[in-house]
Order: structure tokens, then sequence, then C-alpha cells
């Protein structure tokens, strides 16, 4: 229902006429309404170039971020690479390893955060005021990153100094080590004859008392499975005889065991018997020290197994008993 006679006239003249048009439009919308376009498009405005501002902020710690991964990368390498020189470094690499890990994954969290603000910051365009202050808290926070990266990348040349050391120091103990395995090698080379000949010396004063011939000097033979320190040939009143001596600085029931499998196996005869030994077979073990162990001790294993034992300061210990080797070639 029209709510006065004139009606028609009144929407014409709000078509054509555009003064009476502006003249209704005054008196029927406030000025704060007719400022309202002006004022929400310099909003829009100011608000797009933060934005633009904070992404450009965001590109560039991506790009220090990068960078920082690929030196990040390379200390990882070096820290693996000392890792294997010297145990005690390896845990304080490790240790570093974890703090660097522990700094990526504040980085991707971080990254996964600003991820969410951009995506608030597209759903609250809408709300022009309400966006100007979380644009400038989010600015605070990307210039409060762009310190902390500053910090982490200051705190990266520290270790990478530091591992620079650390590598030197690794290289000159490294040296140091094989210099003392050489000496170390040739200690323990010309005890080990010292030992074989004490070893052997006693052995021969033993046969000696039990009347046991020699027929020759003792050799060591180096087989591929296993290398006799002492092997002779010998003769007692019952006929032809080979005395077979193994040398151990520290004996345990194990290594009694392990001499047994060898006297046992066929390959181990069929290798020796290429050198004549066969038939009658001694088995001595002289020990300069004798370890117990769950297993034992080094006395039960000789009985068990008929290996005889010599001690350097009681003589014997446990009595040989004979193997006798058949001809193990084909």
């Amino acid at each position: 229902m029209k709510a006065w006679s004139d009606w028609d006239e009144f929407l014409r003249r709000l078509r054509e006429d555009a003064a009476f048009r502006e003249e209704v439009r005054r008196q029927v919308l406030t000025e704060d309404l007719l400022n309202l376009p002006a004022v929400v498009q310099a909003e829009f405005a100011r608000a797009f170039g933060l934005i633009a501002d904070l992404t450009e902020q965001v590109r560039e710690n991506s790009r220090q971020i990068a960078s920082l991964t690929e030196r990040m990368d390379r200390v990882e390498a070096q820290i693996q690479e000392n890792s294997r020189q010297i145990a005690e470094n390896s845990r304080q690499i490790a240790s570093l390893a974890e703090q660097v890990r522990e700094n990526s994954r504040q980085i991707a969290s971080l990254t996964e955060r600003m991820d969410r603000v951009e995506a608030q910051i597209q759903e609250n365009s809408r709300q022009i005021a309400e966006n100007s202050r979380q644009i400038a808290s989010l600015a605070e926070q990307v210039r409060e990153n762009g310190r902390q990266i500053a910090a982490l990348t200051e705190r990266m040349d520290r270790v990478e100094g530091q591992i620079a050391t650390l590598t030197e120091q690794v290289r000159a103990l490294t040296k140091k080590m094989d210099d003392m395995d050489r000496t170390l090698s040739r200690h323990g080379q010309f005890v080990g004859v010292t030992w074989e000949v004490d070893a052997v010396r006693a052995l021969k004063e033993v046969l000696r008392k039990r009347g046991v011939r020699l027929r020759g000097g003792f050799r060591t033979y180096a087989l591929p499975m296993w290398e006799v320190d002492a092997l002779a040939p010998a003769e007692d009143e019952r006929g032809p005889l080979w005395v077979l001596l193994e040398v151990a600085g520290r004996l345990d029931p194990g290594d009694v065991w392990k001499l047994a499998r060898y006297l046992e196996d066929p390959d181990v005869r069929a290798a020796l018997g290429e050198f004549g030994v066969r038939g009658r077979v001694q088995a001595w073990v002289y020990a300069m020290r004798r370890k117990v162990t769950a297993k034992g001790t080094p006395e039960e294993a000789a009985s068990k197994c008929g290996v005889g034992l010599l001690d350097p300061e009681e003589g014997i210990l446990v009595e040989p008993a004979e193997w006798v080797w058949e001809d193990e070639r084909p």
C-alpha cells in the first residue's frame, strides 16, 4: 500500500533528478554512513600494506633458515666423522646435534604457527579494526623471530669454530694413538717371543725328566685356521710322539676348550698331517696367568679336554692325555 498519492511522482524524481536524489540521501543517511566507503577503502589499503611488509619479512626469514639448514647439514656430517674417532667427543657432538635438531624443530613449529597466522589474517580481513591489532602483534613476533635467528646464527658460528678446533684435536689424538699402537705392537711382539722361549724351555725340562727325547726342534706352524705356537717330534719308550705347545698370557676355560676343538678338527689334523704330524700327540698349554670364570677354572677344563697345563712357578698342574691322530689324507 502507498503512503501518499504522489508516490509515483516521488519515484520518478528520485530516478531522474540527481539533486533531488542527493538531498534524499542526506536526509535519510547519516554523515558517518556517507563517509563509510572512503574510510573502508583507506583501512583496506593500510591493511594490505602491512600484509605485504609482513610477507616480505617472512620470505627473508625463510631464506635465512634455508642457509642455516645447509650449514647444519655440513655440521652434522663433520660431527659424524668425529664421532667415529673418539667416544667422548661422540657424546659431546651428539648432545650438540640434539640441540641443533631441537632448534630445527622450533623453527618448524614457528613456520607452522606463521601459516596459521596468515590464514587467520585472510579470515579476519573482513574485520578491519581487529586485523590491525593482529597484524601489529604478528609483526612483533616476526621481528622477535628475526632476533632469534640472528642469535642462532651467531651460536652456529661459534659451534663451527669449536668443531674445527675439536677436529684438529681429534687428528692430533689419532696420531698419538697410532704411535702408541705401533709402540705397543713392538712391545707385544717382544713379550710374546720371550714367553714362548720360556715356555719351550720349561716343557723341554719336563720332557727330559720323563725320558722323552726330542727328534727335532720346536717350530711354529701357521695354518689357515690356526697358528700353532710350538710343535716338535719326540720319542719315548713307547715310540714316536708329537709334542704340541700353546702359550697364553692369561688363560681362561674358554681358551682351553677352543684348543680342544682345534685338536679335534679334521681340517686341522689334515693340515698338520701335511707336515708329517700323525699318530700319538700330546698337547700342552703354558699359562702365565689363569682366569676363573663362570665356566670354571682352566685346570678343570684342561682335565676334561685331556690337555696338559704348565705354570711358570708351580710346574705341571694337569697331566696331558694322549691324542691319537689317524692319517687324515684322502
